[in-house]
């Protein structure tokens, strides 16, 4: 039985479904950091206040909220449940007075009193304020003034801690996640990190977990995926994930989801499909820069990919096919082991619909090129698998040295791969996902469009996961092929036109 098992942080505590008896610190607030207000964490303005420098009356303290006296400044803060141990802390500066009163007032839900004692002209404090009991399941209201002077409110912080729910589970020995943070004391603030952390339980070594926010329209969004359950240190049973910037769609009460799929194979597991006998090898959900680290981030589900390019003798287990050769009988492209060439898009996609209907419960087609990109990159950065342009040989059948002479060209890779056209997959060495020829031997189809343009057009990249319908469009080819050399073996190359239907070949997902 498939469980997927989801921890969520901070306000959504009720719907937690796993974690360890533990206690949860949950932060809410309010802050001026740069003139204007920034909401984060669950607390709302009842009204605008205005904001005033304080730099003439003291230096460094920075902007603050300005509450007339005998105004109050309304706050409501919803909480999920009803918590019992809950402070206020208020960071304050004394604005200059005419009058020697210094007493504050602080109302709760409209009928609970405190009389607070206000900071000195010219002075900043900050104070903590004990609401043990006070706020209630639901929305509450806080209310605060000065009686016969202004209030100078710079941030107001209400941190509560409460306890997270038994796992919903009958098994001693089951699979936990237990949410240890955000730390206390660990203001939400715009544009700051934000640290999540975990501990674990009975998870396998291989264990990956996924971890998503809460966007204003009430989505989840992801923030990362795959992440070693006991990331970044890959020991022990503790997690670590620093969240560099909270994005501008956040929801204003933050709410942070783990999750973890006990089904979800190891990365790198391997499995062969009985009919043809193609082996795939799983790629693990992640997220990365499309394109460079100037194109947009896109995060993928983990999927099962062919660990080689469909070869002749794979294809031919379907139907009869002559992948053709170079001019010379000797130079041939139809060899078992070399990968199937001059198929058609429409061609790749019947193949893959044959062996779906072959392998009940599976479904195979091509790649988007988002996950062929994802997969050719295994947590790459750099736009080659070498250093230096004599290294590529090692990694890849590309426009070498035999390539050269055999077509008597000088212009070639300086290094030497031994294979004037398509190679036998697998004869190089495979990426960090335990792919081969993701570089060289044929480019491949993809099941995305080229005009969608996606690839460089900022972050609403919707075809990441999914195929798309090609209308009069034309589809994308990723990867290069065995008379490529010099830049177009990067791993982000791509194109939708070739010449030579000899250079394209293809290898299929699981979805």
């Amino acid at each position: 039985m498939r469980y997927f098992y989801t921890l969520l942080l901070i306000t959504n505590l009720t719907t937690a479904v796993l974690a360890q008896p533990s206690h949860q610190d949950l932060l809410y607030s309010a802050d001026v950091t740069t003139g204007e207000p920034r909401l984060f964490g669950g607390v709302t303005l009842e009204n605008e206040y205005p904001v005033i420098d304080t730099q003439s009356i003291t230096p460094d303290f920075g902007p603050v909220w300005k509450i007339q006296a005998g105004k109050l400044m309304a706050l409501h803060v919803e909480l999920p449940i009803a918590i019992e141990n809950c402070r206020l802390k208020v960071r304050e500066l004394g604005l200059p007075r005419q009058t020697k009163e210094s007493i504050s007032l602080l109302l709760i839900n409209d009928h609970h009193l405190q009389r607070l004692q206000a900071a000195e002209p010219s002075q900043s404090q900050t104070r903590f304020y004990n609401l043990a009991n006070l706020l209630a399941a639901g929305e509450n209201r806080l209310k605060i003034a000065g009686l016969e002077h202004d209030l100078g409110i710079q941030s107001l912080v209400i941190h509560c801690t409460a306890p997270l729910p038994m796992a919903t589970t009958s098994q001693p020995n089951s699979p936990r996640l237990t949410l240890l943070a955000p730390l206390a004391g660990q203001a939400i603030v715009a544009d700051k990190p934000l640290e999540i952390v975990w501990a674990t339980a009975n998870l396998p070594n291989s264990a990956r977990i996924d971890i998503d926010y809460l966007d204003k329209n009430g989505q989840w969004q992801p923030i990362d995926k795959g992440i070693p359950h006991n990331y970044p240190f890959l020991q022990g049973q503790r997690g670590v994930y620093r969240w560099q910037k909270l994005p501008a769609d956040v929801h204003p009460q933050l709410q942070v989801r783990l999750s973890y799929d006990t089904e979800q194979p190891a990365a790198g597991s391997l499995w062969t499909e009985p009919t043809t006998g193609i082996q795939f090898v799983y790629i693990p959900a992640g997220c990365f820069h499309i394109g460079t680290q100037k194109s947009p981030r896109i995060c993928l589900n983990g999927f099962w990919m062919g660990q080689t390019e469909v070869t002749n003798a794979q294809y031919k287990n379907q139907q009869n096919h002559d992948s053709g050769y170079d001019e010379h009988p000797e130079r041939n492209f139809d060899g078992d082991e070399q990968p199937v060439v001059n198929v058609t898009l429409a061609q790749a996609n019947a193949f893959a619909q044959w062996l779906s209907q072959r392998n009940t419960g599976k479904t195979f087609r091509l790649p988007t090129e988002a996950q062929w990109e994802y997969a050719a990159r295994a947590g790459q950065s750099t736009p080659f698998y070498w250093d230096t342009p004599n290294q590529a040989c090692q990694y890849a059948n590309i426009a070498d040295r035999t390539f050269g002479r055999v077509q008597q060209t000088k212009e070639v890779q300086p290094c030497d791969d031994k294979y004037p056209i398509t190679a036998p997959v697998a004869k190089f060495k495979p990426n960090a996902f335990n792919l081969y020829d993701m570089i060289g031997n044929v480019a491949e189809w993809t099941c995305s469009a080229n005009s969608s343009n996606m690839y460089y057009s900022g972050t609403n990249y919707s075809g990441a996961n999914t195929c798309d319908s090609f209308g009069f469009s034309m589809p994308t080819i990723r990867g290069s092929s065995w008379k490529d050399l010099g830049d177009r073996l990067k791993l982000t190359e791509r194109t939708w036109l070739s010449n030579d239907r000899r250079q394209i070949g293809f290898r299929l997902i699981i979805e």
